[in-house]
């Protein structure tokens, strides 16, 4: 049986305590998982400043032991970052979750999936397109970090939705979810700093068996700034697009 999966990944790490996993499916076949974990996320600034260095280096996500998505993550994420995917192709009765921090440090936890009646809906809480005019110019965006991860790599534009808020009310906590419109091997988000430089957030890289719908996490933005996301197609292309966010309230801490 094939079903879609969903995935709403909460991180918390040993800091804080206390990692919690629950999926269940609806009647139409998806799956509704969320993963509970602390992280503190300090970027080497803060964490000299607070003499704590803490943050994800990645996340494995099974189901029945099946690799679903493999994340490599920096942390440029949230403190307490929040994954959500949409899976389809994949089943099981059993998710697990690895998570490893910089230190190497893993936490592995599981649970059985529950089945429930009711039927379940995407939610677009975010605009699907900005209407709101950048004032930071895109060509004065150093993309260095970009380049060195795809070298000469030559991108196609779009062949994806991207969902965030016009303005986000936290810089250290923007929301954005990816939808892509072609199957992919991976995706990579990237975000602007205070030097208007591009850096890297995290990658998703996702079992062949499995496509993935729906990709969602929350990063830190400084001030007003863009977040350029990469699709590494199943054909061999790569697909990129960027979205401009303003900041009503602080910037990310970068």
């Amino acid at each position: 049986m094939k079903i879609v999966l969903i995935f709403c990944i909460f991180i918390y790490s040993s800091l804080y305590g206390g990692n919690k996993i629950k999926s269940k499916v609806f009647a139409d076949n998806i799956m509704y998982t969320k993963l509970l974990a602390n992280s503190y996320s300090t970027t080497p600034k803060r964490a000299e400043f607070l003499g704590v260095n803490e943050y994800l280096k990645s996340i494995k996500l099974f189901a029945n032991d099946k690799l679903l998505v493999d994340i490599e993550t920096s942390y440029y994420l949230t403190t307490n970052p929040i994954f959500k995917f949409a899976i389809k192709g994949a089943d099981g009765s059993k998710i697990k979750a690895e998570i490893i921090d910089n230190h190497n440090k893993i936490a592995t936890i599981s649970n059985k999936i529950r089945y429930v009646s009711a039927s379940f809906e995407f939610k677009n809480i975010y605009p699907k397109k900005t209407k709101r005019k950048p004032w930071v110019d895109i060509e004065d965006i150093d993309e260095s970090e970009v380049k060195k991860r795809y070298k000469n790599t030559k991108f196609i534009k779009g062949d994806m939705d991207i969902y965030a808020p016009d303005v986000a009310s936290n810089g250290g906590a923007v929301p954005i979810e990816i939808r892509p419109n072609i199957k992919v091997k991976s995706v990579t988000l990237f975000t602007t700093n205070k030097k208007n430089q591009m850096k890297f957030v995290c990658k998703w890289t996702s079992n062949s068996k499995y496509k993935i719908l729906s990709y969602f996490i929350k990063f830190k933005l400084a001030e007003a700034g863009y977040a350029r996301v990469v699709l590494e197609a199943e054909n061999g292309k790569f697909y990129s697009a960027t979205r401009f966010i303003a900041i009503s309230l602080g910037g990310g801490d970068q």
